[in-house]
């Protein structure tokens, strides 16, 4: 009866899960439904708290209209909900004063509504990776949400 016991015991705490797989990991493909415009973010893991990430955005030409695309890529850190990804601004003029529209950095927030939701809000110097008509603005579900 006690060696029964003991392999209960065994076996439940062999269960349960280990700190890392407590851990939520974001990787994966977001992207948004919108027709008019486009926006994707794919997360690679490099590390616990560490992750690649590939920014795209497009807005297709209709009725005459110029359409336009871009994307940027870089590294985050996810600590908690919100995250920042700044990666320097190859349109950077560093002999004109830094401005709204001459920012030293791209810079992208980064804030998780959820496990599969993700809000991204382009705080400026972006410019030069998707055109004027174009922006990393919106909210973007991972493809496995709907799972």
């Amino acid at each position: 009866m006690l060696r029964i016991f003991l392999m209960g015991i065994l076996l439940a705490t062999s269960a349960l899960p280990t700190s890392a797989e407590n851990q939520t990991s974001y990787e994966g493909n977001y992207s948004n439904n919108n027709t008019a415009a486009t926006l994707d973010a794919h997360l690679v893991r490099k590390a616990k708290d560490r992750y690649s990430i590939s920014l795209s955005t497009n807005v297709p030409m209709k009725e005459g209209q110029p359409g336009c695309a871009g994307g940027i890529e870089g590294e985050i850190t996810i600590k908690g909900k919100v995250t920042t990804l700044a990666i320097a601004n190859e349109g950077f003029n560093a002999k004109a004063k830094e401005s709204v529209q001459n920012k030293r950095y791209c810079e992208i927030n980064i804030k998780f509504l959820d496990e599969y939701t993700m809000e991204l809000q382009e705080v400026g110097g972006c410019l030069h990776y998707h055109g004027a008509s174009c922006d990393f603005n919106g909210v973007v579900e991972h493809d496995a949400s709907g799972i």
